[in-house]
């Protein structure tokens, strides 16, 4: 066994203090990748404020089920959105399984063997799961809830899995803004009033600013008439590694943030989203790899 007298000998406060620095809420702790507002590949400057916060966010809004006790982590660790999953994870004492990809195969046998509660998924993952020969017979009766993120989930995608009882909701969020800035926190609703609001994003989470403006003027639009979707929290980012005219395309001087995301009110206090803004550019539902008809798959 390991002595921990014998790892910690010497170790005295100024030794740590060189080994691990102090740090400021404003220092960047991670680059992270993204495409969400150009379709080019940038890198963010995610500060310790920025991770802060959003886990914040996740652990007091309830995202996932307290009661999840063993979650399936298929995000990839170059994204913000797997290292927030990591973190909420962590903070809350859940016993996490990591893998390397979605091969459907391997993941329809450990949600079953495992007995995972929780698992987020991108709506490709969830059509490669349901589409696959054994999820009709697999017991998922110690799922809580499928969070999908990344872009918006079809209907035929979610159906399968609540017919299983399993509750599905999409989340919302961006790089440059969260990761995590819309969900639906009420995974103890009935699956009735879940998939009423299935087409949704839910709700915004408790420090999450959210408007609605005109693509073209960025005026503040009223009613259910469909506009871009702008942010402001505690958790945005720290603008584009070496890019600051990018960055203040990106951030006004009040410090919203153009998320590039066609929106309309759904009714409740969710948004639905429609789409991007055709005034920006981006590959949105990712095409590449993918075959011709995966629309129809």
């Amino acid at each position: 066994p390991i002595q921990l007298e014998s790892v910690y000998a010497g170790v005295t406060a100024s030794s740590c203090t060189e080994i691990f620095p102090a740090k400021c809420l404003e220092d960047i702790s991670m680059l992270a990748t993204t495409s969400a507002t150009t379709g080019t590949a940038k890198i963010c400057l995610i500060s310790y404020r920025q991770l802060i916060w959003n886990l914040f966010e996740i652990l007091a809004y309830g995202n996932v089920p307290v009661k999840v006790r063993r979650e399936l982590i298929a995000y990839p660790f170059f994204k913000l959105g797997g290292i927030n999953m990591i973190l909420a994870a962590f903070c809350t004492g859940r016993e996490s399984l990591f893998v390397s990809e979605f091969n459907a195969d391997e993941i329809v046998k450990l949600l079953e063997r495992e007995k995972i509660a929780h698992m987020g998924a991108v709506d490709l993952m969830l059509k490669m799961l349901v589409s696959h020969p054994d999820f009709k017979r697999i017991d998922l009766s110690n799922f809580s809830a499928i969070t999908s993120a990344g872009s918006p989930a079809e209907m035929s995608s979610m159906a399968p899995i609540w017919e299983k009882g399993v509750p599905v909701s999409q989340a919302y969020g961006l790089t440059e803004a969260g990761p995590s800035n819309f969900g639906d926190p009420r995974f103890d609703s009935s699956l009735e009033s879940i998939f009423e609001k299935a087409h949704t994003i839910g709700f915004p989470m408790l420090h999450c600013d959210y408007q609605i403006v005109d693509p073209q003027s960025r005026e503040v639009m009223s009613g259910s008439r469909e506009g871009m979707l702008q942010l402001r929290s505690p958790h945005g980012f720290s603008g584009y590694w070496d890019d600051s005219e990018l960055t203040l395309s990106c951030i006004d001087k009040n410090g919203w943030i153009n998320t590039g995301d066609l929106v309309e009110n759904a009714g409740r206090g969710t948004l639905k989203v429609n789409g991007r803004n055709p005034y920006e550019t981006n590959v949105g539902k990712l095409q590449r790899g993918l075959p011709d008809n995966y629309d129809e798959l």
